[in-house]
């Protein structure tokens, strides 16, 4: 998969889930539309990328909070990835 690529089917998703959340506020329920597109869409991703590297991706979308998104070493507490840093989430998942 390109980084190109990559970046688009994360920003995607990532309106999914934005959308999921507004509704969801609303009182209003779209899980039952979107949820077969994320199914597809994570099936196409674990033939890419590994199974840890797909459920990391998950946890990126579903809690996503701006410039809480790190990854670091749990000994060092080194931040290894930072993944709000473009690219930073591409070389990730490709590590």
């Amino acid at each position: 998969m390109k980084e190109s690529t990559f970046n688009l089917v994360v920003a995607k998703l990532q309106e999914g889930y934005e959308l999921n959340r507004k509704t969801n506020e609303l009182g209003i329920s779209i899980i039952e539309i979107t949820q077969g597109y994320v199914i597809a869409i994570n099936a196409l991703l674990m033939e890419a990328f590994s199974t840890d590297k797909v459920e990391t991706l998950q946890w990126y979308l579903y809690e996503y909070r701006k410039g809480k998104m790190i990854i670091s070493d749990s000994k060092t507490k080194k931040v290894l990835y930072d993944l709000d840093k473009k690219g930073d989430l591409w070389k990730y998942m490709n590590d």
